[in-house]
């Protein structure tokens, strides 16, 4: 790693992950035609956004709807399936705070993104997703003991 990199990564700075065409101006805009380059970045993702991620990532094609095709079907049923989650993560992840990403936006991401572009943009949302401190917090969590009832005594024998 170059010394820029690893400062970014300390610092968490947004990373660039392409351009996409966008239109501009608004309604105004779209009835022109009117276009504009926008650069896309991933940072660092809140909370509700990671839980939008996961539902995406859960909701993608298991192997068990795999098993019983040959392996070019298995290939076609992955590409018909699972390239429209991995676009809305991605477009989720450019989306800055609570926006929630403009049909627009994921349909410039599907349609001008190769597949090399879409491989590093995920594997950048996935880091950002900062699992290690969920982990953390799982972990935390499983290792408190509440005690809800106090122990009670146990009643006493009259000799």
């Amino acid at each position: 790693m170059k010394q820029k990199e690893i400062a970014d990564v300390l610092t968490d700075t947004p990373t660039e992950i392409g351009t996409v065409r966008l239109s501009y101006g608004g309604w105004i805009g779209r009835k022109l035609g009117l276009k504009r380059k926008t650069m896309l970045t991933v940072a660092g993702q809140p909370n509700g956004k990671v839980e939008l991620i996961g539902a995406e990532l859960f909701a993608m094609l298991g192997e068990d709807a795999l098993k019983k095709l040959n392996q070019t079907d298995q290939i076609n049923l992955l590409l018909k399936s699972n390239v429209t989650p991995i676009v809305n993560i991605i477009a989720l992840a450019v989306c800055r705070g609570d926006k929630m990403p403009s049909r627009e936006l994921v349909d410039a991401i599907r349609f001008s993104f190769t597949m090399e572009q879409l491989e590093t943009a995920f594997y950048e949302v996935y880091r950002r997703l900062d699992l290690k401190a969920f982990f953390g917090i799982m972990g935390f969590a499983k290792s408190l003991q509440l005690n809800l009832f106090q122990d009670q005594e146990a009643p006493s024998q009259e000799s």
